[in-house]
Formats: structure tokens, sequence, C-alpha cells
């Protein structure tokens, strides 16, 4: 007979179902009374209006916003207000998904640790964080000498974003679980971009109807001899955005094919790794292309020298190349084409837009000419031999950064790419083989990101490449924190045993 206990346990689920559906055509209501709206506003309204339920539905809701969090930074669903077009940095301020579920995340965040009533602490990861707040104080310094206080403000409010971002990110990696949730969901961004970039490269559609993401600057014209080729930049924006976004995520979906102990993690990252290349090279980012052979290059030997290169893991690196020199093959006519083709003078444009830059830089070698303001420079010192040098910035990130915020910001940024290498150095050294493997992958990544910042502004002023970078840090960081524990529950835990054989 059924105890009142197991009866209710029997009506739960029913009552359960019956408050959805009530709730679910409440919605359904809600939503048509606001249908009048722009399609994308009814859209964005029905998934806010179903975001509670999916809460309800989820067994830990911390983990779910987590992963969300990631897989959304490069969808760029945002809704810009006052645009202000810039030739190196944001041009409006941003407020979309990944904003909003940042704010859930920080605000369980917070809960969590004041619940936890001291034993849970939040973790401030200096070695990130004091580079980056002071690269924020230069920031609002280099104000002073900015013609267009408003092109500054939407880098600052950037800045602002992605280091919350990081903190936040950071300190929700609690578990080795909570590193292989972070990975799945950038493995899964990567998949979704190649999906939308092989829809645009072989259609050749100059839009897909993807409201409300970023897919407004989503295919460049290329002149190529006579013909016109599409670059498609999925909903990452602009072709060498989403480049630079897939050279920092291969690195590490490689490792992880070669070297990942689970088959199933092994074959994901296999299909992330092929379809992130093949993505890659429909960009026809020629820098990114070289970026990706040094990132393998530069993982190569710190694979052997933390004893990850096994023959097996040798055996399996053949076979990827094996596969890489087939995807080449399927694409030569398209590589061949832009390697050999007339590129409308891009590769000299970098020469003549960094001698702008240099001359901006010697007339302004303490606080710059303001974050975000070098389009505002350029009236005055543009080469006439180079019309393009009038409306854009310096396609190079290190001099873009020492021309809009001063020697002494640049300095601090510099800081912050070296503080960021000796944590990836720290990281490499752990005992755990899952996080040495993808320690090396980042190691790959930073390799890819030094290198092809030398010819493009993109990891300045792409918002998605800032928060992409910043997740990789605290990865990085939470790996190092991860470590720190498990070497003192092994030193209690070796402690006690000692004392235990003493007795």
């Amino acid at each position: 007979m059924l105890t009142l206990t197991q009866k209710n346990n029997r009506i739960g689920p029913l009552s359960f179902l019956i408050t959805f559906f009530i709730s679910l055509l409440c919605v359904a209501i809600s939503v048509w009374a606001v249908w009048t709206l722009d399609l994308k506003w009814a859209i964005f309204t029905l998934l806010g209006m179903l975001f509670p339920f999916a809460l309800a539905l989820v067994k830990n809701i911390r983990r779910f916003i987590l992963g969300l969090l990631v897989f959304s930074i490069p969808l760029n669903a945002d809704y810009n207000f006052m645009f202000h077009p810039s030739p190196g940095g944001a041009n409006s301020f941003s407020i979309g998904l990944t904003e909003v579920l940042l704010l859930f995340l920080l605000f369980h965040t917070i809960y969590y640790i004041v619940s936890h009533k001291g034993t849970v602490k939040f973790h401030f990861f200096p070695a990130i964080s004091w580079p980056t707040v002071f690269l924020f104080l230069f920031y609002c310094l280099s104000v002073i000498n900015a013609a267009d206080v408003l092109w500054s403000a939407f880098d600052i409010f950037n800045l602002f974003k992605v280091f919350v971002f990081f903190l936040v990110i950071a300190n929700n990696i609690r578990h080795k679980d909570d590193i292989t949730l972070l990975l799945t969901a950038l493995f899964l961004g990567l998949v979704s971009q190649a999906v939308i970039v092989g829809i645009q490269f072989f259609s050749g559609s100059t839009h897909l109807g993807l409201l409300g993401l970023g897919e407004s600057n989503r295919m460049l014209a290329f002149e190529m001899e006579s013909a016109d080729v599409s670059r498609p930049g999925g909903t990452v924006g602009h072709c060498n955005h989403l480049a630079r976004y897939i050279g920092l995520l291969l690195p590490v979906s490689i490792i992880l094919s070669l070297v990942a102990n689970s088959r199933i993690v092994r074959w994901f990252s296999a299909i992330v790794s092929i379809s992130g290349i093949v993505a890659l090279i429909s960009t026809l980012t020629r820098s990114s292309w070289i970026g990706l052979f040094s990132s393998v290059f530069i993982m190569i030997p710190y694979m052997f020298a933390w004893r990850l290169m096994s023959f097996r893991t040798l055996l399996k690196f053949f076979a990827a190349t094996l596969i890489f020199a087939g995807i080449i093959s399927a694409f030569g006519p398209v590589i061949i084409g832009r390697i050999t083709s007339y590129d409308m003078g891009s590769a000299r444009t970098r020469i003549t837009t960094a001698k702008v830059a240099w001359n901006i830089i010697q007339d302004h070698p303490v606080l710059g000419v303001g974050i975000n303001n070098y389009g505002t420079a350029l009236e005055k010192y543009w080469d006439a031999d180079d019309p393009f040098t009038r409306k854009a910035a310096v396609h190079n990130t290190y001099l873009l950064y020492l021309a809009e915020i001063g020697g002494p910001g640049f300095a601090v940024y510099l800081w912050l790419l070296v503080a960021f290498f000796i944590r990836i150095k720290k990281a490499v050294r752990s005992r755990l083989r899952l996080y040495s493997a993808v320690a090396i992958g980042i190691m790959g990544s930073f390799a890819g990101y030094l290198l092809t910042a030398l010819t493009d502004k993109s990891y300045k002023e792409s918002l998605t490449l800032l928060l992409i970078f910043f997740t990789l840090a605290a990865i990085i960081e939470g790996i190092n924190n991860l470590n720190i524990k498990r070497d003192f529950n092994f030193s209690v835990y070796s402690m006690n045993g000692a004392l235990s054989n003493d007795v």
C-alpha cells in the first residue's frame, strides 16, 4: 500500500508538467503581445521567458550557466547602442546574451561564497588581475588626450566587462569537471562557427538571416585578379576576427585529439580540429594560417619534454598529418590562389600604416592619443602615398596599443602578456596529464597570438577575442589553483599516513 509520501512522489511530476505547460501558454500569449516588435526582439523575448524554465530543469544551475556563457561568446547576440564606427576599437556599447549570463553567474557566485560563511573564498588571481587593473587605469588616463571621449568609453567599458568575466570564470573553476565543461563549451562554439562558415563559404551568401547575431559584417568581397572571393566571418563578424578566434582554440583541440585519455574526448577534439581547420582555410587569412603552424611547432617540444609524445601519440600525430595534408589538397586551389593572387595591396598596407602609427607614437609617447582614438589622428598623420591610411588603423596590435595609450600603458600590456606566459609555464608542470596537455595547447595558442598580433589589430578591437583570451587565462589560473589544492590534499594525506604508521 502506498504511503502519503509515495503518493506525493507519484503526483509530483504530473503537477510539474501541468504547471510547466500552463506557464508555457502564458509565455506564448506574452510573446504574441510583443510580436509587433522586430522579429529578432520577439525571438529574444521568447528565449528570455523560457530561460527560467530551463534553469528549473537542469541539475546544476551554476555549471549550466557557466557552459552557456562561454558557448555564447562567438554568437555576439548583442544589442548595440550609441553606434559610432571606429577604425581601431569598439564601435558601440553592447549588452546582450553574454552580459546577461555573466550577471546571472556573478550573482550566483556571490551567493555561493556568502552562503558558505568564510569556508569558500573569492580569489583575485593577482598574476593576471593586477596587470589588467593597471591596463584599465591607463585606458582611463589616456582619455586626457582623447579627442573623441565616446570612442574611449566603448573600449573602457569592454575591458571592464572582460575583467569581471575573467574573475567570475576563474572563481567558478572548482573541479576538473569544470575545466572539461569550459573546453566543451569552447569547442561547441567553434563547431557552430565552422558550420555557419561552411554555409557562408559554399553558398556565397552575404546574409544567412542570423537575426540578432554578429553576422552584420559577415562577408568581405576580396578582389583577386578576375574573381571575387567570399571571406566568411561566421557570427564573429569579420573574417580576420574569426580567423584569430579559431587560431586561439585549435591548438587546444589538436593536442587533446592526440593525448587525451578518453576515446570520446579524442574523437570529439579531432572533429573540432578538422572542422576548425577547414573554417580557418575558408577565412583566407594568411597570417592565421602561419600562426597555426607556429602554434603546433611550439607545442611539439613541450609534448616531448613533459612525456606526452609516446610512440602511440607519434602514430596519431602522423595520421593527423596525413589528414591535414588531405585537407590542404582539397582546398589547394583556394590556398594557392590566396597566396599567389594580387591582394589589393593588403601586405603593403601593413607597412604604410605602421609608418603612420610610428609618427603618432613619436608625437604622443606618454599617454598616446587616447584609447580607441587612433581614428582621430588619421586626418593629420595619414600617408598621401597610400590613401588607405586615411581611414584604417595600423594592422599591428602592439603598435596600436602603443599609439593609443603611450609607452607606460604599453609596458603594462606587455606585463600582462609576460604574466600570462609565466602562468602557462606553471600550469604545464601539472602532475595531471589533462592539465598539462591543456596548458601546452594554450601555450600554442599564445604563441600564435604573439605572432599574428604583428599583422592585425583584431586582438585589441574585437570583444569576442578579448573574452576568449581571458577565458584561456581563467582556465590556466583554474588549473594552477586546482594544482595547489591537489598538492595540499596530497601532503595532508601523506602526513596522516606517516602519523598512522608511527602510531
